[in-house]
């Protein structure tokens, strides 16, 4: 199975930076964060190693790391309990007039060695999550907005990486952020511990920042590609 470094920043938008750019321009009129990297501010956080489905803290990661990909999440607390979500570092990479735009998570259906899986990404197929009703981790990951309403006999969750530990990021306090990666999931399983506080506060964000992992050889790209599929199975199930 392959493994892999990554990195956990909190970014957050500066202050007085609405008086640069209209944060409620879109069509909805909720809370957008802007398109020029300058008027972010970022915490540049833990590094972790994901083996075997487990996580752990690295404290002096490999030099000369090779990115695979990085995501940049926020939410939009209080106006909405959604995401908007870029593919880059909004915080290093300049994004006007560019390209990107901040778009919400969306899923599509597949079938994963027989596990019928929600697939997360960027802007694809289906605004809500398929997911039984009772299940943990869609429930601590998920805000109510991103369920469908009635049964459903879906269990699992494949797709992007950086987005999966990002939401795994929010579902604790930002206090409680390194608990929340090497305590509560493990590959294809969710473990909350008692009542859960969440960590979508108002306006939170993060970027997730993966790299190969150059102690292993079987941690190519495609390697990482094939696991955001699905090819070892699910992440949570």
């Amino acid at each position: 199975m392959p493994s892999f470094f990554f990195r956990i920043d909190e970014i957050s938008v500066r202050q007085g930076a609405e008086q640069q750019y209209n944060p409620r321009n879109t069509g909805e009129g909720v809370w957008n964060p802007p398109k020029q990297s300058g008027l972010f501010q970022t915490m540049v956080g833990q590094f972790y190693h994901w083996q075997d489905g487990r996580v752990q803290c690295t404290q002096e990661p490999p030099e000369l790391l090779t990115r695979y990909c990085c995501t940049t999440v926020f939410t939009q607390e209080p106006d909405c309990d959604k995401f908007v979500a870029l593919n880059v570092n909004a915080s290093t990479s300049e994004i006007d007039n560019s390209a990107y735009n901040w778009t919400g998570l969306g899923f599509t259906y597949r079938d994963v060695h027989d596990i019928k899986c929600s697939d997360i990404h960027i802007v694809v197929d289906h605004e809500k999550l398929a997911v039984k009703p009772n299940s943990a981790w869609g429930t601590n990951l998920f805000p109510r907005s991103y369920h469908s309403a009635g049964n459903n006999t879906r269990t699992g969750l494949i797709g992007d990486l950086s987005l999966i530990l990002a939401l795994v990021g929010f579902s604790r306090p930002p206090s409680q952020l390194v608990h929340a990666m090497t305590s509560l999931q493990q590959m294809g399983s969710w473990q909350p511990r008692g009542n859960l506080l969440h960590g979508r506060k108002e306006h939170r964000g993060l970027v997730v920042t993966l790299f190969l992992d150059p102690n292993n050889p079987s941690c190519q790209a495609a390697a990482l590609d094939n696991l955001q599929n699905g090819g070892y199975g699910p992440f949570f199930n």
